[in-house]
């Protein structure tokens, strides 16, 4: 009768209104999960970079420290340093900001000068370290200072490739889609399911 269908329409009203704000509740869920997820992965790649890079550095000290005076001796030690495939290019700085050796893919956007600011800039959680941008897309800066009781030789920075990084959220973005979909859909179909049950 028309009475019941007029009921039934009103149901069926109710159950699409409950399906359409359980999905709009579970997509800002899962927006703000993604925005968290980020966050602290994106801290911890950027945290052990910089110790990776810090690493390197120090395992090399008696070596970079030899061969300070030496330009060729220098760059060789630089590129031993930089063979993590991750790193894009290692560059040796003197106390007066100048660049005193480097490795061949040391990006010609950045100064000794320019990284320095970079880093004392930095509002991140990780000391001597900043992200910056490159055409062709972001690095991480490691500043590593080589202290000596006789010279003082300055600074090396390694300069990380993130790319990597960037893809790892492209793929957790999509997993947390995914999750997402699923789950907007089980919910919508056992709402269904339960009105039509009850």
């Amino acid at each position: 009768d028309v009475r019941g269908a007029s009921r039934h329409d009103g149901s069926v009203r109710k159950v699409l209104r409950f399906v359409a704000i359980l999905i709009v509740a579970l997509g800002a869920l899962t927006w703000i999960a993604y925005g968290a997820l980020a966050r602290t992965t994106n801290q911890w790649f950027e945290r052990d970079t910089a110790l990776r890079a810090k690493a390197v550095v120090f395992g090399a000290r008696s070596s970079l420290l030899a061969s300070w005076g030496d330009r060729g001796a220098l760059e060789e030690l630089l590129s031993e340093v930089s063979r993590d495939e991750r790193i894009m290019a290692v560059g040796a700085c003197s106390v007066d900001l100048d660049l005193v050796a480097k490795t061949k893919e040391f990006p010609s956007e950045f100064s000794c000068r320019s990284m320095k600011n970079a880093v004392e800039r930095s509002d991140g959680a990780i000391p001597s370290s900043a992200i910056a941008e490159l055409p062709g897309g972001e690095v991480e800066l490691t500043l590593v200072p080589l202290d000596d009781s006789k010279l003082e030789p300055g600074f090396v920075v390694v300069i990380h490739d993130m790319s990597y990084v960037d893809r790892r959220e492209s793929a957790v973005r999509w997993m947390l889609l995914v999750a997402f979909g699923v789950l907007a859909a089980a919910a919508a179909g056992m709402t269904i399911v339960a009105a039509q049950l009850s």
